[in-house]
C-alpha cells in the first residue's frame, strides 16, 4: 500500500513513483508504517520490541528463547503480538525471566511468577 501524493499526466501516483520518498514507509522494511508504533510496521516493531526485551542474554538463554522470537516476529497478525508485549501478565513473566541471564526451568518462572502475582 502506498501514500498518493502526485499526479503523473493526470494519473494519481504514489510518491516514490513520482521521485519522492514515502514519507509513510516503514524505514527498516518499506512496508506502510502503522499510526499505533509510530514509524515501524507493525512487525518491524514486534522485532524491535522482542530485541529489546531479549537484548544482551547469554549464548544458552538467546538460543532457548530464539524460536519464540522468530515465532512471535512471523505471527499472522503482528499487531496482536505488539497488544500482548504491551500489556500481557505473561509478556511481563517473560521479561522479568530473561533478566536472570540463564537458561529458564520451570523452577525459575515458578519462582518469578509467584512473586508479586498471586502465584498466577
Amino acid at each position: 500500500m502506498k501514500v498518493l501524493i502526485a499526479r503523473i499526466g493526470g494519473q494519481r501516483t504514489c510518491g516514490p513513483c513520482d521521485g519522492h520518498p514515502d514519507p509513510y514507509a516503514c524505514p527498516r522494511c518499506g512496508v506502510a508504517s502503522s499510526p499505533i508504533t509510530g514509524n515501524l510496521c507493525d512487525r518491524c516493531a514486534v522485532a524491535h520490541h522482542l530485541n529489546t526485551l531479549l537484548y544482551d542474554l547469554p549464548p544458552g538463554p538467546a538460543a532457548q528463547l530464539a524460536p519464540l522470537r522468530e515465532a512471535l516476529v512471523a505471527a499472522e497478525h503482528p499487531q496482536t503480538v505488539l497488544t500482548w508485549l504491551r500489556t500481557s501478565a505473561s509478556a511481563r513473566l517473560l521479561h522479568e525471566s530473561t533478566a536472570c541471564g540463564r537458561l529458564q526451568a520451570h523452577v525459575d518462572l515458578d519462582t518469578v511468577a509467584g512473586s508479586g502475582r498471586g502465584g498466577a
